[in-house]
């Protein structure tokens, strides 16, 4: 499995050229940070936000022990089409996911200040691109 493509959840809902191009995202893995909105320990999934953006997360596949509402989480999984998977909505104003991750890797991440790691993550991209010139 790929290590994970560090995104921004906003991110992997960007527009190229007026077209969501979803499609690519599917089956690719990513890396992606939020802080948790909804939990459903019995179907085994969440929800995460990060910038007003939000992806559903099935975690049948990692340990839930420890992650609870408003924890900030780290995520590695494989973007997946919903299919038959269903997710809890809460009401009728909110729409149902197109896509999801499936995460194989959980981690706590409660003390990241999130404005330093976007900050890093800019200049990691910059580090690399550069590497590849």
């Amino acid at each position: 499995m790929a290590h994970g493509e560090i995104v921004l959840l906003k991110e992997l809902f960007v527009q190229n050229d007026a077209t969501l191009d979803i499609a690519s995202r599917i089956g690719s893995v990513y890396r992606v940070t939020g802080i948790v909105t909804v939990y459903d320990p019995i179907s085994r999934v969440c929800l995460i936000e990060h910038q007003s953006v939000f992806l559903w997360i099935d975690i049948s596949l990692v340990s839930s022990e420890g992650l609870k509402i408003d924890d900030l989480v780290q995520f590695i999984g494989e973007i997946l089409t919903v299919g038959t998977k269903t997710f809890p909505i809460n009401s009728e104003s909110e729409m149902s996911p197109t896509i999801y991750l499936k995460a194989t890797v959980k981690r706590i991440v409660n003390e990241l200040n999130l404005r330093v790691y976007e900050d890093a993550l800019v200049q990691r991209r910059l580090f690399v691109q550069n590497l590849l010139q």
